[in-house]
């Protein structure tokens, strides 16, 4: 890969702990940077004082700056979904959609449940052009979904599109229960 030579030539990335680290916050800087497109977008959308509320009450909180520089599903799915939220606010139709694909296709494929509402809604109330949204909607999602299918298949060794996995395991299987449950009063 193109990383390799580039995290080979620094003595300091020698050892796995010090490539985590690395990753980690590259990991952090793509949080940040999403975040902060959502704050500006937020500003355009609700003025500097909600823009700047936002800021304190998202930094006071434990779990954001905990989780952004954990590499986990969820938190690249949360730098996509900022992006995302950005994009809707300032009606850049093309990237929200293809943001939200993304993340749903690849990552979390729930966030279908939060794209749906935000795009019935702007398509309802003449917002967003509505076969501009489809076929973007649709070319987007069979390119994203070929590229996961391939990448995951070359990965893995065989065809394979890992959030379709989870999806059908999940839900149509009904066996998410397998991965544990904790009951309110255990």
């Amino acid at each position: 890969s193109n990383a390799t030579p580039t995290i080979s030539s620094f003595d300091i990335l020698e050892t796995k702990i010090s490539t985590q680290i690395l990753a980690r916050f590259i990991l952090i800087l793509i949080v940040t940077y999403s975040f902060s497109r959502f704050r500006r977008a937020v500003e355009i959308m609700f003025q500097k004082q909600t823009s700047k509320w936002l800021v304190v009450v998202t930094i006071i909180q434990f779990h954001f700056c905990f989780y952004m520089s954990r590499p986990l599903a969820n938190i690249f799915a949360l730098a996509i979904i900022l992006l995302a939220y950005s994009y809707w606010f300032v009606q850049d139709w093309k990237r929200m959609i293809i943001c939200f694909a993304f993340a749903a296709i690849v990552f979390r494929s729930e966030i279908i449940l939060l794209f749906a509402p935000i795009m019935l809604y702007s398509l309802l109330f003449n917002k967003a052009p509505f076969w501009n949204c489809f076929f973007i909607g649709i070319i987007s999602s069979f390119i994203i979904l070929a590229l996961t299918i391939s990448f995951d298949s070359i990965i893995w060794n065989r065809l394979l599109w890992p959030e379709g996995v989870v999806f059908w395991y999940n839900t149509y299987q009904n066996k998410s229960h397998n991965w544990g449950v904790s009951l309110l009063l255990d």
